[in-house]
């Protein structure tokens, strides 16, 4: 005799349930990862006036003994100073003698974020294309070089591989745009009637009205202005792009190597799918997460690497400033310069952080719960 099945007793007061309102996982991720930066900030500038302010109020003449209000009281104007852009002035440094240095970050700014906007791209494209094929490929004709070649820009020091790019191109480059390419980033002033700079270039390397050298150049239509900022800032972020690309190699090599042994993998490769589909496609997905975790990990390296590639070239941006106050003499009135580039250091690593998290969270939405 057969048995019917009773279908499950529904709770009338379920039927017209609505879905619970609140954050979704991922919104309750960003918003804790966005909280935690005030608190980053608030550690970093604790570590800086521990190592930088401390020190030297000890050691002054005549200073007042260290107590917790003393300690509380310098810190806190420390932080007042920093927010309100009172960071004092350079000095012993000759060239900016008597400049604010928050004037001076401020102005040196837009050079580093015009390298950035094209080294970054660069060496994304880079460290994913060569990240996936190096780690997939088992083949020693093609796996060998790529490791000789990343272990060989890691070994090299940046500044050199700066020097040997600018020595190649020297000749090149000026013969095209007769120019030279290692004298910061926009055409020297022979390029202008009896050496003077155009009314919207002030000091020979700040442009008006954005600051953005390649954006007000447009603006202007000065299009031989165009070129040579165009041809100096590529040369630039393409030195800064091997650099950290040999860099991230190290970490990222690894990840597609394991990734391409998987379950999940073999059983698409045994149902008969191409190796290029397997690779682009199936490795390619599991692996972004983690390339992208990668890339926020390397971002100390990445600053690092364009600072000292812009001082190789003169270029007058935050990594040229920066190496400018840590070589000046350690006065006190260098102490405020020196604590707000780390902050200034601090906010780009946190920020930046905070987007690559947040865009290997979307890319992979199972991970956010685990976090």
């Amino acid at each position: 005799m057969g048995t019917s099945s009773n279908p499950r007793p529904t709770d009338p007061s379920r039927k017209h349930a609505r879905p619970r309102a609140g954050f979704s996982p991922f919104s309750r991720f960003a918003l804790t990862r966005s909280l935690l930066i005030p608190a980053q900030l608030v550690f970093v500038l604790l570590v800086a006036y521990l190592s930088i302010q401390v020190p030297s109020d000890l050691t002054r003449y005549g200073a007042p003994p260290l107590t917790v209000t003393t300690f509380l009281t310098g810190f806190w104007g420390m932080v007042a100073n920093i927010f309100t852009g009172h960071w004092g002035v350079a000095s012993g440094t000759l060239t900016y003698d008597g400049y604010s240095w928050f004037q001076l970050y401020r102005d040196f700014l837009p050079n580093s974020l015009q390298i950035a906007l094209f080294a970054l791209p660069i060496a994304a494209a880079l460290a994913y294309v060569i990240g996936l094929s190096s780690g997939w490929t088992k083949r020693p004709e093609y796996d060998t070089p790529s490791r000789i070649t990343t272990l060989g820009l890691g070994l090299v020091p940046a500044f050199l591989i700066g020097l040997l790019v600018e020595f190649a191109l020297f000749f090149v480059f000026y013969h095209v745009f007769h120019d030279i390419p290692g004298d910061g980033i926009i055409p020297s002033p022979s390029w202008y009637p009896n050496g003077i700079f155009p009314s919207w270039i002030t000091g020979g390397w700040i442009t008006h009205p954005t600051g953005l050298p390649m954006i007000d150049g447009i603006l202007h239509e000065d299009w031989p202005f165009e070129a040579i900022t165009l041809a100096k800032t590529l040369m630039q972020a393409i030195v800064v792009a091997l650099v950290y690309v040999a860099i991230f190699m190290r970490h990222a090599r690894n990840v597609v190597a394991s990734t391409s042994q998987e379950t999940s993998i073999t059983a698409a490769r045994s149902r008969g799918i191409s190796e290029p589909t397997l690779l682009w496609r199936h490795t390619a997905a599991q692996v972004r997460p983690t390339f992208l975790l990668l890339f926020a990990l390397t971002v100390p390296a990445y600053l690092a690497t364009q600072f000292v590639v812009e001082s190789v070239f003169v270029d007058p941006g935050v990594g040229y400033l920066t190496l400018t106050v840590l070589t000046a003499p350690k006065g006190s009135e260098n102490l405020a310069g020196i604590e707000g580039m780390v902050f200034v250091l601090a906010v780009v690593v946190l920020a930046w952080t905070l987007a690559v998290d947040l865009l290997a969270a979307r890319s992979d939405p199972r991970g956010v719960t685990s976090r």
